[in-house]
């Protein structure tokens, strides 16, 4: 399996990983190194059930 392709967006605070490939899904959200929402784990991810996939 290869690893996902991320999006990230970042200023002097905020760090946004974003997956497309995840639909659109945030993989990470930290603020000066403390995650705000905790990184999904790479792995396969079928964007037509997102609704059973989990939030």
């Amino acid at each position: 399996m290869h690893k996902a392709e991320r999006i990230v967006l970042e200023n002097d605070v905020l760090r946004l990983e974003v997956v497309p490939q995840w639909g659109g899904r945030v993989a990470c959200l930290r603020a000066d190194d403390v995650d705000i929402l905790v990184p999904l784990r790479d792995r396969e991810f079928d964007p037509l059930a997102w609704p059973r996939a989990g939030a």
